[in-house]
């Protein structure tokens, strides 16, 4: 893809104009992951327009990845008088290899200048790290630690090669081997010892403490986690309810669907039948939270076992129990039970339905990792301890495509609009592949899509678009430009264009059409809008600004038919007035 967008620059030389020029920019290398920014910073140097006799041109500097699964363009910042340009490259997360970045120079006569960069990710060992479950413990009891614990290494299988070092004690009990073996400060057990049922931990009576913990670290022979990790032991008292959560991340895809985020979650609590003055937290630890993020329930259903959401509405097995609020953008969802309901069952099936979604609104997740915490507090006997959920999220382009399908115009009159088009990354860059035979297409301006209409004869012919985006991807689209004129059945005004507005009030113009069309003003005053009112009605307005000068001002409206494929024109030419009693 990249290739065949450099070939479609490089074909665009106009005959006569010398290619922009640029020092030779060395090979880059950085590490896999690696967080410093500087250290991942294309700079390029010498850039100019050419000879002498070109200075005057405009110079564009482009950058595309030859490996988007390696690493993206992040930005682009070009300093014209120092002739200098800095590309920011976005390396992706684990990954590391080696690619090409072409960097490319386009002038504003078609001249283009391209050097391939050599960028190499180096591969870091990564760390091995563990996920727990706290683990309830009675006074004297004795549990099993098969099945709390869950390696990952991002290098290797886990295998039984992991092996944990405990670097503190626990105050009320001890870790054992083969149920028999005390192990101390600097004791050894591996992975191997967990999935063969060899370590626990019992409980030696000790009061006063309602949650404890033994400090370890992690090695898996080749690297040692740079962190102290805790295993909580929480001594269960029965009044407060437990929390237990699913250890392995939840995987949401951009632009899908919410996912349940602890479908197996179970909850207990050995006193209690119901939950009637429960509430339920559930909420983003620290700054993870991000505007567009939504944590809701699922509808179920309203059967035997089933959770059911209608509203702010909560039911298990078709009867309420409960009501929430919250979730949206970032914020604290928050259940509050009602009723006798509200029992462990249908609190543990609610939080089976507990689910999360980006809207992509107002802007893509900055962050990919989600940190998720719940806690129960039944406002009679105490809160439970956090559980804690992850949700990582991965960032997918939609495909890069052209929405604009069709543009008019009137016969001797030119017209300015905007392209559009959705999905794809960022540095969208537009051109015109190939003109239409009764019209000349121009692009004011290739980044924003602003596209100048020349009308020549009136008919409908065909024009080929091309858009491309800083991550390498392109998308073309065949459209047809029409331009209206002699008897044609294009829209005509019902109504007469304004023809006075006064400095410092507020014009507020009806325009009305002999058919639905869309309408949009071009080449108006700054501050000059059009919105519709009706499918053959809209009003024009425009607040005059106190300081405005007198004079004259023409403008175009445009009215497009997009059944007919026509388009209707009324000229304005309006005449500022004045402030009254000469106040400006």
């Amino acid at each position: 893809m990249v290739r065949a967008w450099l070939l479609l620059l490089a074909a665009a030389l106009a005959w006569g104009n010398e290619a922009p020029v640029m020092d030779p920019i060395p090979a880059l290398t950085f590490a896999e992951d690696e967080p410093t920014a500087a250290r991942r910073l294309i700079t390029v140097t010498g850039i100019a327009p050419g000879p002498a006799d070109e200075s005057g041109q405009a110079v564009e500097v482009l950058a595309a990845s030859g490996d988007t699964g390696l690493l993206r363009i992040d930005a682009i910042t070009y300093d014209r008088a120092a002739g200098r340009a800095t590309i920011q490259l976005y390396p992706i997360y684990d990954a590391n290899g080696s690619t090409l970045v072409f960097v490319s120079l386009r002038d504003d006569q078609g001249g283009v200048a391209v050097q391939a960069v050599p960028v190499t990710v180096t591969a870091v060992p990564d760390r091995p790290v563990i996920w727990w479950a706290a683990a309830p413990i009675h006074s004297g009891e004795t549990v099993p630690l098969l099945g709390l614990f869950n390696f990952s290494d991002g290098d290797k299988p886990p295998d039984s090669s992991l092996v944990v070092t405990i670097e503190a004690l626990a105050h009320c009990g001890d870790v054992l081997l083969d149920g028999s073996t005390v192990l101390g400060r600097g004791s050894r057990f591996s992975r191997a010892d967990i999935l063969a049922g060899r370590l626990s931990f019992r409980h030696n009576g000790a009061a006063g403490w309602a949650q404890d913990q033994f400090d370890y670290t992690l090695s898996d022979g080749g690297s040692t986690s740079p962190f102290t990790y805790w295993f909580s032991l929480i001594l269960h008292r029965g009044e407060r309810p437990l929390i237990t959560l699913p250890e392995q991340p939840v995987r949401w895809v951009e632009d899908t669907a919410a996912v349940p985020v602890c479908p197996l979650a179970q909850l207990t609590d050995a006193d209690s039948t119901s939950f009637a003055t429960l509430d339920l937290t559930i909420t983003s630890d620290g700054d993870w939270a991000e505007a567009g993020d939504e944590l809701g329930f699922a509808d179920q259903g309203r059967g035997a076992g089933e959770i059911g959401v209608a509203g702010a509405a909560l039911s298990f097995g078709g009867v309420r129990f409960a009501s929430f609020s919250g979730g949206a953008d970032g914020a604290v969802l928050v259940v509050r039970c009602e009723n006798a309901a509200a029992t462990p069952a249908a609190l543990q099936a609610l939080l089976r339905r507990l689910t999360f979604r980006h809207r992509g609104a107002p802007a893509r997740p900055q962050r990919t990792r989600r940190v998720l915490q719940v806690v129960l507090d039944d406002r009679v006997s105490g809160v439970s301890d956090p559980a804690t959920a992850v949700v990582e999220l991965a960032l997918v382009d939609a495909p890069l495509r052209i929405a604009t399908s069709w543009i008019g115009t009137v016969a001797g009159v030119p017209r300015t609009l905007a392209l559009a088009a959705s999905g794809g990354g960022g540095g969208r860059q537009w051109s015109v592949a190939a003109q239409p035979a009764n019209a000349r297409l121009v692009l004011a301006d290739a980044a924003a899509g602003l596209l100048q209409v020349m009308p020549g004869a009136p008919g409908a012919e065909p024009a080929l678009l091309m858009l491309t985006d800083a991550a390498g991807g392109a998308a073309t689209a065949a459209v047809v430009v029409t331009v209206s004129g002699g008897d044609q059945d294009r829209p005509q005004p019902l109504c007469e264009p304004p023809w006075q507005a006064v400095a410092g009030e507020e014009l507020a113009w009806a325009l009305t059409w002999d058919r639905a069309v869309t309408v949009a003003v071009d080449s108006g005053p700054a501050g000059l809008a059009v919105a519709a009112e009706g499918p053959a009605a809209a009003r024009l307005r425009w607040t005059v600004p106190v300081a405005e000068a007198p004079g004259l001002r023409f403008f175009s409206v445009f009215a497009d038919d997009p059944v007919a494929r026509t388009t209707g024109h009324l000229p304005v030419l309006l005449r500022v007035l004045p402030r009254p009693g000469g106040v400006q």
